[in-house]
This record gives C-alpha cells, structure tokens and sequence, in this order.
C-alpha cells in the first residue's frame, strides 16, 4: 500500500504507509487545546475499528513533543471556568483518550524531544514503547495550578515508574529527564536518530503476526482493569479543585508570566 496523507486541521497530521499509521502534533509547541484533545480522542476511536492497521507511531513536530495544556485556548477556558459539570466533561474526555490509547488492538510508539509535559506527558505515558532525547523533559504541573492530575493516569504512572517517582513527579511537580527513568521505561537516543530509530521499531512491530499481537494486548489490558474504577472518581476531583480559588490564581499567575 502507498502513503495515504490526511491532515486533520493544522494541529494533527496524520498517514498510513503500509501498516504504519503516523500521528504528528503539527503546532508547535503542540499544547493541548481542547481542539487538538476532541482530535485525538476521535482519531483513538477510529483506530480502534481499524483492522489494517499493525501499529501507531505519535511523535511532535517543533523542538518540543508538548507543552501541555493550553491555558489560553478558549474553547478549554470555557469548560474549565463554566461550572462542575464542564470540567468533569473535560475529564472525561481526556480519559476516553487515555483509555482508548491503551487499549488499543496494537502496540503504540511515541518519540518524544524537549519538554513533555501535563497532558502530552499522560499519552507518553500510556503508550506501549517510548523513545527520547537525553534531555527530554517529563513534568505534570497540575497541581502547582491548584488541580489535580486527572484523565486516569496515575495507576499508570504507579505500576510504569513506582509510587516515588509518581509522588515526585505529581505531588513535587518536579521536572526530570526521561533519561532518569531507565531503558524500562524510555529508549534514549541521539537527536539525530529519534524520529528515524522509533519509525523503524513502530515499521517492526506493524509486521509481527496481529492476531498473536492483538491476544497478547488483551492479556496485558486485562491486568490493568482497576484503572477504569480509578477514572471515575478521577474526573470529579478534577472538577472540584479546578473550579477553586487556587486554581484561579494559579492560572492567572500563569497567564501573567507569559505575556
């Protein structure tokens, strides 16, 4: 099969060649506006129909993989500040994504390149295999915004990288290397090599026998079910303290450092 390109607005590209199908965060530095969130999550839905498909590879263009959630997008505005019930719409929203993601019927590969944080950091997170630059950057600064972590990826984060590391990347906001985590978790590689280095690995992987590979998938999800039950509760704390006075501040704090 040849390349097939679509490109989904100016903030996702997308492409098939053969059994690869290639995701870019197209608009550096690639935050999260809720545009690029309802974007992914049908692209997640999509995919998961899909039978001719043998693997995902997501990378970002730009000298970052993403900067997060944009706090300036106003569609994301509006559900954050409306009322209760928008931000657990939110919530919800980014779970569907995460969960999806996850339990795709075939491996996901990202690389990722200088910051990668908040909700760029949840995907990285919940893909299959990760690829990284020494000095790339994970940090989750949701809480330094006066809310808490939400789109049900803590047990991820948990069972991935341990309790320590989740309360130090979570409860501290500290900001560290992909490179601290371990062959494990990430494969660093040189700038040079990233993009060519994991599109060979995802090219690997869509070639290996689907049927094994999607069995062998459904095992592992398996093992993962206590994350639904988490993300439930998971989108009403979120509701509850991002509709706070501490929230308020912070993002106004935010806002005003970057003007």
């Amino acid at each position: 099969m040849g390349a097939e390109s679509m490109q989904q607005g100016k903030i996702l590209k997308t492409e098939t060649r053969g059994r690869l199908f290639i995701a870019s965060l197209s608009s550096p530095p690639n935050r999260f506006s809720l545009a690029l969130i309802e974007q992914l999550n049908a692209l997640a839905l999509d995919l998961k129909g899909r039978r001719d498909i043998g693997a995902v590879w997501l990378r970002g263009e730009g000298d970052n993989f993403s900067h997060g959630a944009d706090l300036r997008d106003p569609g994301l505005a509006t559900l954050v500040l409306k009322d209760t019930s928008s931000r657990q719409e939110l919530a919800r929203l980014g779970q569907s994504l995460i969960e999806t993601w996850m339990t795709l019927p075939f491996p996901t590969v990202i690389s990722c390149q200088g910051h990668v944080l908040g909700a760029g950091a949840c995907l990285m997170a919940a893909s299959s295999f990760r690829f990284a630059i020494s000095d790339t950057i994970c940090g989750f600064p949701e809480i330094d915004l006066g809310m808490t972590l939400s789109w049900g990826i803590l047990p991820r984060l948990v069972r991935e990288l341990g309790p320590s590391w989740t309360r130090r990347l979570v409860l501290a906001g500290e900001r560290v290397p992909l490179s601290e985590f371990g062959s494990g978790f990430v494969q660093i590689v040189s700038d040079e090599e990233l993009d060519s280095v994991a599109r060979e690995f995802a090219e690997q992987l869509a070639q290996k026998p689907q049927a094994a590979i999607r069995h062998t998938l459904e095992s592992l999800h398996a093992l993962d079910v206590e994350h639904q039950s988490h993300a439930l509760d998971d989108a009403d704390r979120f509701a509850l303290t991002a509709g706070g006075d501490d929230f308020k501040k912070a993002v106004m704090r935010f806002l005003g450092a970057k003007k």
